[in-house]
């Protein structure tokens, strides 16, 4: 199982690409709504302060380097923290009320009411525009997903619809009893989660090598010969190393650039969790077939 279970990794690397190539679709796609509504969201502040007198003038290159240049003095070295910091409304009222107080000086003191009700208009319709972006990109990355599980699939351990229909049927009661259990367990006793959070790696194993032995094994071979200890450890160990070399690989890609490191790291861990939650059905389905080939061999 543990060779088979890293094989079935690196073949299915070949499918690196895809979930990439949905995400960068799902962003373009993203990108071409944020863009356009960043200057529509920009226009419009800009002209809600040009209303407000006569006196008032505001220039959109002006206001945009000041911004920009606000935001490049984050602490782009820890990206997470800076996009948080970046994509808060509050930093971003805060922002543009110094910089609009700066740039238009007295008349800011005037109009001071009605310019911070602006602001707090532009900074919703960027947080929209922002949503809207990361809903795309996470659409992207769904379809990724639909779609290497296909491939991957097809290649590891094709199913008919009718095995497909059972191990949904199957894995979705399992699951929610596992869940069910481990909620109470933590209600009645809480340091239980430590617990249930090693349980739960063996747990996964054992439904895992069940279900796949209901959904491809019943009537070819025997149940203690796919669930027992011994497969269960060795699907766990197939299953960590898997995830360390995903890992590895992001790390040196993070080495070379943090940005390249997160779509690798994407990428990769969303392949080696398909190849894990598919290990167990080759494992069953490779025990199967030896046995099928020993039932014909013997007539």
């Amino acid at each position: 199982m543990l060779k088979k279970g890293i094989q079935n990794y690196f073949i299915s690397l070949k499918h690196f690409f895809t979930p990439l190539g949905t995400m960068f679709l799902g962003i373009m796609i993203g990108v071409s709504i944020l863009v356009p509504g960043i200057y529509a969201a920009f226009t419009d502040l800009i002209n809600d302060i040009k209303n407000l007198g006569s006196t008032l003038n505001l220039d959109f290159t002006i206001l945009w380097n000041t911004l920009w240049d606000k935001i490049l003095a984050l602490d782009w070295n820890m990206p997470s923290e800076a996009l948080e910091v970046l994509f808060s409304k509050d930093w971003m009222n805060q922002t543009l009320y110094e910089i609009l107080s700066t740039l238009l000086g007295t008349d800011f003191e005037v109009f001071q009411t009605q310019i911070a009700a602006s602001i707090e208009n532009f900074t919703s319709a960027i947080v929209a525009y922002c949503i809207v972006f990361f809903v795309w990109w996470i659409l992207g990355y769904i379809a990724g997903y639909i779609l290497i599980r296909f491939l991957i699939r097809r290649t590891i351990a094709k199913r008919g619809i009718w095995k497909y229909i059972v191990s949904i049927g199957f894995s979705s009661i399992l699951s929610v009893a596992m869940v069910v259990l481990l909620a109470f367990l933590y209600l009645l006793w809480k340091p239980s989660i430590f617990i249930s959070f090693v349980c739960i790696l063996g747990i996964t194993g054992m439904f895992s090598l069940l279900l796949s032995y209901l959904v491809y094994g019943r009537g070819i071979v025997k149940l203690k010969h796919i669930v027992n200890v011994k497969n269960i450890g060795l699907y766990l160990l197939t299953s960590l190393l898997i995830f360390l070399i995903a890992l590895a690989f992001s790390l040196i890609a993070a080495a070379i650039n943090t940005l390249l490191g997160i779509f690798v790291a994407l990428s990769l861990f969303e392949i080696a969790f398909l190849v894990i939650s598919m290990n167990a059905d080759s494992y069953v389905k490779e025990m199967t077939n030896h046995a099928q080939i020993e039932i014909m061999d013997s007539f």
